[in-house]
């Protein structure tokens, strides 16, 4: 009946529940390649040189005042005339598009904002990328019965041909600018400031809006193979909505090099409102950025998040001939570092990445450290935090139980050429060490109680359970006494070292103030946990006793429910509203914010309604409030964490069995003979010791441990260990009688 156990829990201290499935992606902060984040960046000022005379106009991307003629949000497929390697992939096409940017790839885009964006194109640029289309909006005086417009304010990208804007009366959101529909333009003179029209004016309007197709995109080889340049030509664009611009932009792609250079023409902005302009590039995630921001182009920095962007308007923009120059890595990064759960031991974990597109010929560099800080030019590796291999994934050994780690990978192309270190880290935590634990059922009759124990390592502390996840704690302690039995029953028994840290109210009573009971809603309650920690249980204070709930943690503050990744279900077994029902959770937690609200019984769960006063600190947790009322305390109460080891949870039988009993019931009917107290801690009292001529006590595996030839009516037993005995009695008339006793 006696079992030993010295087993490592196979857990990882991140997201993970016994009994409960959760997933964990610990590289999903990851960029998934790092690539774009290695170009380097350069800046010059050199010249626009246009292809409008010399390129091939896309089809379809010349504006017209017609809508959607405008390209107010349009693109175009374009093909690449050699293999452009972009982020470690080729390309033979793109799609360019009328917001100032291009993407590659099956998935395409026409947003304008590229960068930032959600979907998962293969990558992007931004070359100017914002809200554009390819109209063109000046001013001036139409004269009813006329054909000539007189004081026009700018002529950017006049020619004979184009078509007007007419604009039409609707209500008082639109005024009429007088110009026929239909009408064209048959001359201009820009000296006079004049615009004939095919079409005589329909009305008189001062300062009337003049609108034009201008927008166009072009496309040029230059050079010979395999030093050519694809260049990508955005001419005449507008700011949407304020249109009173004129942008000219070049895009050019080299080969085999394959640099991108971004250099922009002669910009005319009439508009004071600053207009923020994307500016670089991503991979396939927004969280794989390489862009520019700042209020000056000329002296722009290096965006720090994937929204960042230039300041534009009609006193801040790039110069003529202004170039942005990004050139690949010579030495790329490895990119996807994921050390998987099952590659995490008590003092060892397994890294992998993934390789990038130029595998370095020295392999890589792996660092790890216990603080968040990544490593740079001046940190010194050495055995006690960095490792190296020639394969991408390597075993760093020597770690601390129960320790978060932080890990940093970096490529070795040469002896002297280092790619920069992967941008965020991975994080994982070692095992504990877990306590081992010697277990030792019980034998008892049917209708009677079973002694069960269990010996753990030296500081650890024993849990019983009535289940093998989940469920509830029945007890702590060396020893357990279960409740009458009719039949053979497993329990569980787990070792657990380390110190419990107690959050948040222990109980409604505490604040006091007005309590009741909540029943329609699934408001929860926010915590941080500070350290890597084992939840322990929380309670709960139900109304009603024997219905079903559920406690559901979510990761991230959320108001309402919320996506849970650990749910545990529980059945009220206490009532009133004033008694504590503890809930065993056993859930592993790393460092972050939670969510904990409940599914609740029909009959629901006490909370406080006024009197809370947030955040509740403890050393490893700290309740910080709710998303309905900061008044109200919601429902949980008494959060325990563990900050040590507990070992998995072993069974312990106690074993039912009617042979060779005889129970008190039955001695005090025929022989009118009992023992009590039973169970007893020192002495046993034999109810009519002078009919009793002998009395012998034998442990549960039937051997005699003491002997009473003389006895008295009370037995001194307190020498016994803490387990279950039969008392057998031979009576003077001949008979015999055996009870079951225990010793607690």
């Amino acid at each position: 009946m006696k079992n030993f156990y010295k087993k490592t829990w196979d857990r990882y201290v991140g997201l993970r529940n016994a009994g409960v499935a959760v997933l964990v992606i610990l590289g999903a902060m990851q960029r998934v390649n790092a690539q774009v984040a290695d170009y380097a960046f350069a800046q010059s000022t050199g010249f626009f040189n246009s292809i409008a005379a010399t390129g091939i106009l896309v089809p379809g991307s010349e504006a017209t005042v017609s809508n959607p003629g405008n390209n107010d949000t349009a693109g175009w497929d374009v093909s690449i005339p050699f293999n452009f390697k972009f982020n470690g992939s080729d390309y033979t096409s793109m799609y360019v598009n009328s917001n100032g940017g291009v993407t590659f790839g099956t998935l395409k885009s026409d947003g304008p904002s590229l960068i930032s964006s959600t979907i998962t194109y293969s990558a992007a640029i931004a070359v100017m990328n914002r809200d554009l289309n390819g109209e063109f909006e000046t001013t001036g005086n139409v004269i009813n019965g006329s054909n000539m417009i007189t004081s026009v304010a700018s002529f950017k990208g006049i020619a004979v041909g184009k078509k007007l804007k007419t604009i039409v009366d609707f209500g008082n959101i639109t005024v009429s600018n007088g110009i026929a529909s239909g009408a064209t333009i048959t001359a201009f003179n820009e000296t006079a400031g004049t615009i004939t029209m095919s079409l005589p004016a329909t009305k008189t309007v001062f300062s009337a809006p003049v609108i034009y197709g201008t927008g166009k995109v072009f496309t040029s080889v230059e050079g010979v193979a395999p030093n050519r340049t694809f260049v990508v030509e955005w001419l005449g664009y507008n700011d949407n909505a304020t249109e009173h611009s004129y942008l000219n932009f070049q895009l050019r792609l080299a080969e085999t090099t394959n640099k991108v250079s971004i250099v922009y023409g002669s910009q005319f902005i009439e508009s004071t409102a600053n207009k923020p302009t994307y500016v670089g590039f991503r991979g396939a995630s927004k969280s794989d950025f390489n862009n520019r921001a700042g209020t000056s182009w000329s002296n722009s920095s290096a965006g720090t998040a994937s929204n960042s962007s230039l300041s534009r308007n009609n006193t801040n923009f790039p110069a003529s001939g202004l170039t942005f120059t990004w050139s690949p890595p010579s030495c790329p990064t490895p990119g996807a570092v994921v050390i998987a759960d099952a590659n995490i031991a008590q003092t060892t974990a397994i890294a992998s990445w993934a390789a990038p597109s130029l595998i370095p010929a020295n392999g890589y560099e792996i660092y790890y450290s216990t603080v968040n800080v990544a490593p740079t030019s001046a940190t010194v590796l050495d055995a006690t935090n960095s490792v190296a291999s020639n394969t991408t994934s390597a075993q760093i050994t020597g770690l601390t139980p129960s320790t978060l780690y932080y890990v940093w990978v970096r490529s070795l192309c040469d002896a002297t050429s280092k790619s920069i270190w992967t941008g965020i880290p991975i994080m994982f935590t070692t095992l504990c060490q877990t306590p081992s634990l010697s277990t030792t059922g019980g034998l008892g009759c049917p209708g009677g109680a079973v002694m069960l124990s269990a010996t753990p390592s030296a500081g650890a502390v024993v849990n019983w359970y009535n289940s093998s996840l989940g469920g509830s704690i029945l007890a702590t302690g060396n020893t357990f006494t279960t409740p009458m039995l009719n039949n053979t029953t497993t329990y569980y028994a787990s070792a657990l070292t380390g110190v419990i840290d107690t959050a948040g109210l222990a109980s409604p009573a505490v604040i006091g103030g007005w309590i009741a009971a909540q029943t329609n809603t699934t408001w929860g309650v926010y915590f941080t946990v500070k350290k890597p920690a084992k939840f322990k249980s929380i309670d709960v204070f139900p109304v009603q006793s024997g219905q079903s709930g559920a406690i559901n943690i979510v990761n991230g503050t959320v108001s309402l429910g919320g996506s849970a990744f650990a749910t545990i279900p529980f059945t009220t077994n206490v009532s009133g509203g004033t008694t504590a029902q503890t809930v065993a959770l056993d859930i592993d937690l790393p460092p972050g914010d939670y969510t904990i609200y409940p599914t609740l019984p029909s009959g629901g769960l006490m909370r406080n309604m006024s009197g809370a006063i947030y955040p509740y600190v403890s050393s490893v947790a700290s309740i910080t409030g709710n998303g309905y009322n900061e008044n109200y305390y919601m429902c949980f109460y008494n959060f325990k964490f563990v900050t040590g080891c507990e070992s998995e949870r072993y069974p312990v039988v106690a074993t039912v069995n009617s042979s060779g009993c005889l129970n008190t019931g039955e001695a005090n009917l025929e022989n009118k003979l009992s023992l009590y107290p039973n169970p007893f801690t020192e002495l046993l009292h034999v109810s009519d010791v002078s009919k009793v001529k002998s009395i012998s006590v034998m442990d549960v595996s039937g051997r005699l441990v003491k002997t009473f030839d003389k006895p008295s009516s009370s037995l001194s037993l307190g020498d016994l260990k803490q387990a279950v005995y039969f008392i057998s009695l031979e009576l003077i008339d001949g008979s015999k009688q055996t009870v079951r006793v225990i010793r607690k």
